[in-house]
């Protein structure tokens, strides 16, 4: 493995009662979607009472082009196509982000995206939860078998589901 994907993470089991901090990666197709995930955003902090949520998207475009709904935020950062190297993968800068020990991260993506497996497998969170659609299985620790035709509410329902309802001990 290359020494730039090295981590020596501490795996953990954790559940949404015991996490005070939780990731979320996903692909910023448009602005519904943008909307859905500020949703989720909003109901991990007031329904679920975590306190650092962190929304990390990635626009399939260069910097120049970005939506206008999309804005830097503390909760709501993003990174494009400026933002990788030739070989797909997000520069230094996300070093940060990649570093940051969430207690959960959660891949919304459905579909393969190298730039979010990247952090995704670079991640030093201790749960890694995505779905086998995203094909980041070798980077997950909770994996949710879904249709291909599953909706992001759908996957949003087992998501919460299965991590409010873990037992771990």
């Amino acid at each position: 493995m290359n020494k730039e994907v090295q981590n020596s993470r501490q795996r953990k089991g954790t559940t949404l009662k015991q996490a005070s901090s939780i990731a979320l990666l996903y692909e910023n197709l448009d602005e519904s979607h943008y909307k859905q995930v500020k949703s989720l955003v909003k109901s991990l902090h007031n329904e679920h009472g975590i306190q650092r949520v962190c929304a990390m998207g990635f626009i399939n475009e260069q910097q120049k082009n970005i939506p206008v709904y999309q804005t830097q935020k503390l909760e709501y950062m993003y990174f494009t196509k400026s933002d990788l190297t030739w070989t797909m993968r997000p520069k230094a800068g996300m070093m940060n982000f990649v570093n940051e020990q969430f207690d959960i991260i959660i891949d919304l993506s459905m579909n393969p995206i190298l730039p979010l497996q990247f952090l995704l497998k670079t991640s030093l969170a201790h749960m890694k939860v995505g779905s086998s659609l995203s094909q980041s299985d070798d980077h997950l620790d909770f994996i949710l078998e879904l249709d291909p035709n599953a909706s992001l509410d759908e996957y949003w329902r087992q998501v919460m589901f299965y991590l409010t309802n873990l037992k771990i001990k």
